[in-house]
């Protein structure tokens, strides 16, 4: 029986030659090799989970209990937004941000909006640009990026000749600010 077994074998491995032999054996060191990687990932993925829970959950150092109502929330969410005074370093970081890009935002249309018991204004912003596209796409990602208050409302873009690579973009922004008269929640 040993023989017989032996010899199916045997025969087993001659028809799948040698790189039939390679590969399984490729296979059952990938199984047995399997655990030893995942097994220490998926026991610091658990530390972690179970310290952002803790982190969550433990108040800030010296500050009590966390207040964690409406009111409290929203006065969390306004102390973010940048105030009305800071418009002109924001599109300074807006303009500086278009010159590393390789153009300049000579035009633009600017527009302040704001309700007389609103506690947040819009800062309305809309820019006609030239450029390439990665350039645009750029600008657009790293104005974003430094100024946590922006939105992007719109953004066209219109090639007028399909061998040229410059498009003529609209870019419209939306700057979320602290209104000056409005009253804190």
């Amino acid at each position: 029986m040993i023989r017989r077994t032996r010899w199916f074998v045997a025969q087993g491995f001659v028809r799948i030659g040698p790189l039939g032999i390679c590969g399984a054996l490729l296979v059952i060191a990938g199984i047995l090799t399997w655990p030893l990687y995942f097994w220490p990932q998926a026991r610091a993925a658990r530390q972690l989970d179970a310290s952002t829970i803790a982190t969550a959950d433990a108040p800030e150092s010296g500050a009590g209990p966390m207040d964690n109502s409406p009111q409290a929330q929203m006065r969390s969410f306004y102390a973010i937004l940048p105030d009305v005074r800071d418009i002109p370093q924001i599109l300074q970081t807006i303009h500086a941000a278009a010159l590393k890009q390789g153009f300049d935002l000579s035009e633009g249309q600017l527009k302040l909006q704001t309700d007389a018991n609103a506690t947040v204004a819009r800062y309305e912003m809309v820019f006609p640009i030239k450029a390439a596209y990665p350039a645009t796409r750029d600008f657009v990602s790293q104005v974003m990026r430094e100024i946590p208050a922006l939105a992007l409302e719109e953004m066209r873009l219109q090639r007028s000749d399909p061998d040229s690579s410059i498009l003529e973009s609209r870019i419209a922004f939306v700057l979320f600010l602290r209104a000056p008269g409005g009253t804190d929640q």
